[in-house]
């Protein structure tokens, strides 16, 4: 497959429809909204949960570009995206969880270690004496 070399072309780019580049505006300054907006102050100083971040930054994005498919009535394109889109956050999340799970495993293995530890001193100090 090759690249149409007039697809990048500044004539192309001169024939770009206004609400094209509307579109790109608006995308903008939601994503500025997103960042800046006091999430801190909303969450009593806490950090926005990762998971959500990137949801709302995806959101951000994607809903405009859907409005954009949907009003030149690209509905397949813009079902397909959302599909692949849920599919993706649906594994991050996933791996999020699993992340989780074994970090808790690997937690409880070294705390029941340290424990044993210190129990073998204290019951070794417990005969000396």
């Amino acid at each position: 497959m090759r690249l149409n070399p007039s697809l990048f072309t500044i004539s192309r780019m001169r024939r770009w429809p206004v609400s094209n580049g509307i579109l790109v505006v608006v995308v903008v300054f939601i994503e500025m909204f997103l960042h800046y907006f006091p999430w801190r102050m909303i969450l009593h100083g806490r950090e926005l949960p990762r998971l959500l971040a990137y949801g709302l930054g995806v959101l951000g994005l994607m809903g405009p570009f859907t409005a954009w498919l949907m009003e030149r009535g690209n509905q397949e394109i813009a079902i397909m995206l959302w599909a692949v889109i849920c599919a993706g956050g649906l594994a991050v999340g996933l791996l999020y969880l699993f992340d989780w799970v074994i970090n808790q495993v690997w937690s409880r293995r070294e705390s029941e270690q340290r424990e044993r530890l210190l129990q073998e001193q204290l019951d070794g100090k417990g005969k000396s004496a």
